[in-house]
């Protein structure tokens, strides 16, 4: 398994997050991330789907 890090502003890795599980750039406004904390993407496990493991907002 391949791991990556990313920083940067909480818009911009909202936008990421909702791409990451198949949504429009837009529905990144439905998720909530403050600063200094920490979003973990990943895979389901049965099925192999993009999900959000973990989202500390």
């Amino acid at each position: 398994m391949r791991r990556r890090r990313a920083a940067g502003g909480a818009h911009v890795l909202r936008v990421r997050a909702a791409r990451w599980i198949g949504l429009p750039p837009e529905g990144g406004v439905q998720r909530v991330l403050g600063k200094t904390s920490v979003g973990v993407l990943g895979y389901e496990h049965e099925c192999g789907e993009p999900v959000l493991c973990n989202w500390a907002g």
